[in-house]
């Protein structure tokens, strides 16, 4: 399930990232998350990674960047999800998955749709899932992401802060 990134570091053009979408070439992989203490598997991040048809696995700093500036990280998201979560049955339970959601994707109302429409599709239960979310999509619009985050609670996944710290609650 894990994946080893072969490709240089290439900063990916706006066209590239499209054909890349459009060609399904994004992938997940599964980061393990393992609890200090036991050693015990707690779960697996899900991870982005393109599968670039020359330069092989790429780095998501190559190209989320854009995919967030010209708003297609929300299919870009889509995608990664529907081919983790149908992964998920080699995912022993209770083990669960993490994935990440961008600050804009936590304005857009349609987000917990989207994850229930990915679950449903591949049978992966929402109470297996954590949403990770930043600090700055937050505070960026409060109301609006209470109202997101409420509504994922509601459909059973739990949520968790991602690089707490590092932003607001900076010590």
């Amino acid at each position: 399930m894990g994946c080893r990134v072969y490709g240089m570091s290439h900063r990916a053009s706006f066209a590239e990232v499209r054909r890349a979408l459009d060609n399904d070439e994004l992938e997940p992989c599964f980061q393990p998350m393992v609890e200090l203490a036991t050693g015990r598997l707690a779960g697996f991040e899900i991870l982005a990674r393109w599968r670039h048809p020359k330069l092989g696995l790429m780095l998501p700093e190559n190209f989320i960047g854009l995919a967030v500036e010209h708003g297609l990280i929300g299919l870009l998201t889509q995608q990664i999800m529907r081919k983790a979560f149908l992964s998920g049955s080699l995912v022993p339970t209770p083990v669960g998955l993490t994935v990440n959601v961008t600050p804009s994707q936590l304005r857009d109302l349609s987000l917990p749709r989207q994850i229930r429409k990915a679950t449903e599709q591949s049978g992966f239960p929402c109470n297996r899932l954590t949403i990770e979310i930043t600090e700055s999509g937050l505070v960026d619009n409060f109301e609006r992401a209470l109202k997101i985050t409420s509504e994922l609670k509601a459909m059973g996944c739990a949520l968790a802060l991602d690089d707490f710290g590092t932003g607001y609650s900076s010590m």
